[in-house]
């Protein structure tokens, strides 16, 4: 987080996207979806396989019992990561599924640096702890790999949201570390250990009818961790397609399946303008090195110029964006007024003058600057990954939705293409903050027939996994919605974690409308965050919140924590960041959206009076 998010004073700004009064959905549900085949490949992907048929009593297990015994299992996991011989879980039997859980962030290491620090990224491998709850499935075993060794009494959390005894799960449960905290991806640090990686491949292949390995994201190094386990990658697993989850490859997508979008640069008819990295100026060879982006300022002005001159886009801002960058740390506002108030003969003379403002951008992140070295330097990691550059658009009551779907295959390798879910994103600046589920009406649909449309093109280009898209959405004069896409992330993100953790929870799936309803009909709805950053909880640990989450005790705690039967309460992810950053992550349900908001306020309302009473704890 920079310093300007910090100043958030809650989990949902003031500014936040609002659902007006008309867009409310009173209307009756449509038929749900009729399930995809019980695939492992599509289950692993969606969870939705999990949901079904997974009925069972609820268990009361004292935490200190709980906690023990989870310290138990997790001790005898540690002795496994250290033997040297190989490990065969003979103790379980018949297991149809294998899932190897990596949480691994696999992005640009430069652009990493500007997000988060090693600490930082080993706190967000932990948001994947939601896919613990995928033990609900006596037919599930899961693999849980992370840089550092997670806090039992955070795993006990998790456990304790499910339906089953934690002790008939916890033998299907491996959580295995290199402990490892230095500023590399979690897949490499696995990979520099052949003692681990032959006890991830035994562990996860003995008895097992379907084993898949599901990743953040695809990279070049999830794909090797993936080939070197001789397991299926469930997430893209082409090096070259990976191309299509950066700026200027989500541009290609969008038309060649005819999603509208923000006029820019790189266009078709700037191939000239199109360079791959000069290898031997660069420190580090990375993926896109062979990809050809723009590259240099004056490339990035003379495509701006054309836009400007022969295609007459006169918007007074330009976004330019790195290919690489994500969470908006990658932006920059290009101010083009004084260019669009000069009457140029000559395009080079304009693309001249364009190239001189560069270095007066307004940088998204607050570290960076146009000559700075190293992660820092915007015109340095230009060279390195590319960039493009758009009008920035502007307009009334502006919304910043999104779409979530996923890729897999059925029995006969063609790609099935299922939407998720919808979202109104909350941002602080371009940096994403949280999300209402579902996103408006007005323009839901409309943003699941794109979904569809830019999932099959993916799917053709060898897209596979979880995938979302970007929107803006604008009031016209006429007072309809108009929708520009504005990017792809071609792996989970930041709307992934609270949909599934719906699905999982509730046993339901998303209808035609883009409603959910749980297992009994009821429509669901949440507020998410990444990041509550209220001042009290400077005074709060890590250890206390669990406490007061576990224990019973805590009034406030008890009227907002996940009710099985009633299917809504509030769910906290990020523990270790309370410690770190003073913040946490959670996700409210409730059966309306106003219901939804009511349980965000009052978890806020528990959040603030837990760090009073620490605050006055000696």
């Amino acid at each position: 987080m920079d310093e300007k998010s910090n100043q958030v004073p809650s989990t949902i700004p003031r500014d936040s996207p609002r659902i007006d009064e008309d867009d409310d959905d009173s209307s009756p549900a449509s038929p749900q979806r009729r399930s995809f085949h019980r695939s492992f490949t599509h289950a692993s992907t969606t969870a939705s396989h999990y949901l079904e048929g997974s009925s069972g009593k609820t268990f009361s297990v004292p935490q200190a019992l709980k906690v023990d015994y989870i310290k138990q299992i997790m001790d005898h996991n540690e002795q496994l990561r250290n033997r040297e011989f190989s490990y065969r879980p003979k103790q379980i039997e018949s297991l149809c599924f294998s899932c190897i859980i990596l949480p691994s962030l696999d992005l640009d290491p430069k652009e990493m640096q500007r997000f988060a620090t090693p600490a930082d990224l080993e706190g967000y491998e932990e948001r994947q702890l939601y896919t613990l709850l995928l033990l609900q499935d006596p037919n599930v075993r899961l693999i849980f790999l992370s840089s550092l060794c997670v806090d039992p009494e955070v795993v006990s959390y998790y456990l304790s949201l499910l339906k089953i005894n934690p002790r008939e799960c916890l033998p299907r449960l491996f959580m295995l570390s290199p402990n490892e905290s230095v500023s590399k991806p979690l897949s490499k640090k696995i990979l520099a250990r052949p003692q681990l990686l032959h006890t991830i491949r035994d562990i996860a292949c003995e008895n097992a009818t379907y084993v898949g390995l599901c990743g953040y994201t695809g990279s070049p190094a999830t794909i090797e961790l993936a080939e070197t386990l001789g397991i299926r990658l469930l997430t893209t697993r082409d090096v070259k397609s990976l191309h299509f989850g950066t700026k200027q490859g989500s541009k290609e997508i969008f038309s060649a399946c005819n999603v509208p979008s923000a006029p820019g640069t790189p266009s078709k008819h700037d191939d000239d303008l199109l360079s791959t990295g000069d290898i031997s100026k660069l420190q580090t060879r990375y993926w896109t090195d062979h990809c050809k982006y723009i590259r240099t300022p004056k490339d990035l002005s003379m495509g701006i110029a054309r836009q400007i001159k022969n295609f007459s886009i006169k918007p007074k801002k330009w976004m330019i964006k790195l290919n690489q960058g994500f969470s908006g740390r990658g932006n920059a506002v290009l101010d083009l007024q004084q260019v669009q108030n000069h009457l140029y003969d000559d395009i080079n003379d304009m693309a001249n003058d364009i190239e001189k403002l560069l270095p007066t951008m307004k940088f998204e992140c607050s570290a960076v600057t146009w000559a700075g070295n190293g992660f820092t330097g915007f015109r340095n990691q230009m060279q390195r990954l590319g960039c493009i550059g758009e009008a920035l658009l502007e307009g009334d009551s502006l919304q910043s939705p999104s779409v979530q779907g996923v890729i897999s295959q059925d029995d006969d390798g063609r790609p099935v293409v299922r939407i998720l879910s919808t979202h109104e994103q909350v941002l602080n600046g371009q940096t994403y903050y949280g999300c209402i589920f579902p996103a408006r009406s007005g323009y839901r649909k409309k943003l699941i027939e794109y979904g569809l449309r830019v999932g099959a093109e993916l799917a053709k280009n060898g897209g596979e996994g979880y995938f979302s898209v970007d929107f803006i959405a604008r009031k016209l004069h006429c007072k309809a919605w108009d929708l520009k896409a504005v990017e792809i992330n071609l792996r989970k993100g930041g709307t992934t974690h609270p949909y599934v953790l719906l699905e999982l929870l509730c046993k339901g799936k998303t209808d035609e409308e883009g409603v959910f309803h749980s297992e009994n009909g009821e429509p669901k709805y949440y507020v998410a965050t990444d990041g509550c950053l209220i001042p009290a909880l400077q005074k709060v640990r890590k250890d206390a919140l669990l406490h007061a989450l576990l224990s019973g005790k805590h009034a406030l705690a008890e009227e907002i924590k996940w009710n099985m039967e009633k299917k809504k309460g509030a769910v906290f992810h990020l523990f270790r960041f309370v410690d770190l950053k003073n913040m946490v992550g959670f996700t409210c349900i409730g059966s309306t959206r106003e219901e939804a908001e009511e349980i965000n306020r009052k978890t806020i309302h528990f959040l603030t009076a837990l760090g009073e009473q620490c605050a006055d704890t000696p």
